[in-house]
């Protein structure tokens, strides 16, 4: 990615789950690079080669998923919640004889 296509992206919000392809041409060759921030607030540009195209060979991609190129969270710290919550079954049966309700 040029210098100039470095700052552009830099300043826009490219979330890790954003699919933005830059390309740039060299000689006979197009260069396709992916473009995304790990963090909202993170002002480092991340760049990964995705694929080329030449007039002779076409369109070569890389086979690793978007999440396979982008498991390196660069030490951004996440936050989580479990909640385990037991609830016991309840149900309500209503007898058609007696027309009373019958709990389990």
């Amino acid at each position: 990615m040029t210098r100039d296509a470095r700052k552009t992206f830099e300043g826009l919000n490219l979330a890790a789950d954003s699919n933005v392809a830059v390309f740039k041409v060299e000689n006979d060759t197009i260069i396709l690079d992916e473009a995304y921030h790990i963090h909202e607030s993170s002002n480092h540009l991340n760049t990964d080669r995705i694929g080329f195209w030449t007039p002779k060979v076409g369109l070569v991609m890389t086979l690793s998923n978007i999440w396979e190129r982008r498991n390196n969270l660069q030490g951004i710290a996440l936050k989580g919640v479990i909640v385990h919550v037991t609830v016991t079954p309840y149900c309500c049966l209503w007898t058609s004889r007696s027309n009373e309700k019958v709990y389990h």
